[in-house]
């Protein structure tokens, strides 16, 4: 008779208690929020240029954002490759440095130190692969453009559309055709 008892006892107590947390899983959470700062950032290096990015000339502004995108990728995978990684092999990716090195050598080279084991960490490292083969000379070719037209222009910006570098002879704005005014060498 004990046993009935206690059954009835234990359903009358309702259902058990969640298992308390993991710690990695609660702060996975708190590592997400962290990203949405970081992406905050990457909003204002993309928005339009107001308060301390005004004083920023073009070419460095381009740069930045270039160097945020590349540090982004490069931090992102890193981050994936860690979680995915860590504990089918805890002693190639003991720590997220660990991880960033990895990285960095896939992405640059095509290979690393260690290979990953997990079809997650195979699936990531593909993916990372790939992303260093178009990603970055993408934004390499887009910092050495960006830094050969900003040469070849003057900075004279439109007071009707914005449009910051014009050519050194224009007369109108190439956007809206707005007529603009340059101070040529020689002239005061």
């Amino acid at each position: 008779g004990g046993g009935v008892g206690a059954a009835a006892a234990a359903a009358a107590a309702g259902p058990p208690p969640p298992p308390p947390l993991r710690r990695p899983a609660s702060l996975s959470f708190v590592r997400i929020l962290r990203l949405t700062r970081v992406l905050r950032i990457g909003r204002v290096l993309a928005g339009r240029r107001s308060g301390l990015l005004a004083a920023v000339p073009e070419p460095q502004l381009r740069l930045a954002r270039i160097l945020f995108s590349l540090f982004s990728i490069v931090w992102l995978f890193a981050g994936l490759i860690y979680t995915v990684e860590r504990a089918a092999q805890p002693v190639a990716f003991r720590t997220f440095a660990h991880a960033l090195y990895f990285c960095v050598g896939v992405m640059g080279v095509g290979y690393g130190d260690a290979a990953p084991v997990t079809p997650a960490g195979k699936l990531v490292t593909a993916c990372m692969i790939v992303t260093g083969v178009v990603a970055i000379p993408w934004q390499v070719t887009s910092l050495l453009r960006s830094l050969i037209v900003s040469q070849t222009k003057v900075e004279t910006i439109c007071k009707r559309c914005g449009l910051r570098l014009h050519d050194p002879d224009a007369v109108y704005c190439k956007m809206c055709g707005t007529p603009i005014f340059q101070v040529y060498e020689g002239e005061v």
